[in-house]
């Protein structure tokens, strides 16, 4: 199963999934645990979560057109974890000279696992120079010939400390968002549901939006947006159209 929208294909023709299976967060599945199980996967895949149909949410590196990944939900909500599961799992489904990723962030500590992965390209906290630094070089690959094929994901927990970047590097995260997927460089970032209208403007330069639990509805994509019942930390939910997908993630 692949992310919305168009050009991702989300596969919803295989009957809608319902919510019909209960999952105690106390026998969460471990990662490891879950991609063995539904193995194997595309090459080209990164694993987000696992639909209530049992089908893998997927991302298609090859398929990814202008824009990140944004992550939007409450405080708690669970967005960091969804983050980190898309490392780890990167890690594992992906060879370190295929794959690579460098993770900002306002919270080190949260990444401390990643950090020991061969494929962590770095731990920057937000609102040091090596963050901004990071960001710069990444446009700069871009410009230079690497290995085909090759790929290296941003993770940017929570978007709005791009804000106390320099210019020089906001104008850089924007051509990164904007023609970065030529190059196989990708976004993931997340974002605090009460912060969205402070965010706007990067807001509108992501392609796809993900969803985890926000109680007001004012804060919702739509007042009708089945978010405020989402299991903080484990439940999230992807929209094409009207229709909402909902997924869990497993533990690490």
């Amino acid at each position: 199963m692949l992310l919305p929208p168009e050009d991702l294909a989300l596969l919803l023709d295989q009957a809608r999934p319902s919510r019909n299976i209960s999952i105690p967060s106390a026998q969460i599945p471990s990662l490891q645990t879950t991609l063995e199980r539904l193995a194997p996967f595309p090459e080209d895949a990164l694993f987000l979560g696992t639909a209530y149909d049992d089908l893998p949410i997927l991302l298609s590196l090859n398929a990814v057109k202008a824009g990140g990944i944004l992550i939007i939900g409450d405080k708690g909500a669970g967005k960091t974890s969804i983050l980190r599961v898309t490392a780890h799992a990167a890690a594992l489904l992906h060879p370190s000279r295929r794959l690579q990723f460098g993770i900002i962030t306002t919270r080190p500590r949260e990444w401390t696992r990643a950090a020991a992965l061969r494929h962590c390209l770095g731990i920057f906290p937000a609102y040091q120079r090596d963050a901004g630094n990071f960001i710069l070089a990444l446009e700069e690959w871009m410009e230079t010939p690497h290995e085909k094929n090759q790929s290296i994901l941003l993770f940017l927990d929570d978007l709005t400390c791009i804000h106390h970047e320099e210019i020089q590097v906001q104008h850089s995260l924007r051509r990164i968002l904007g023609r970065g997927y030529k190059k196989r460089v990708f976004v993931f970032a997340t974002l605090r549901s009460d912060a969205q209208n402070e965010a706007r403007a990067w807001k509108s330069l992501f392609r796809a939006e993900i969803y985890g639990k926000i109680e007001n509805t004012f804060h919702a994509p739509t007042r009708s947006a089945p978010l405020h019942d989402l299991l903080s930390g484990i439940e999230f939910a992807l929209r094409e159209g009207e229709e909402w997908l909902p997924f869990w993630i497993p533990s690490l």
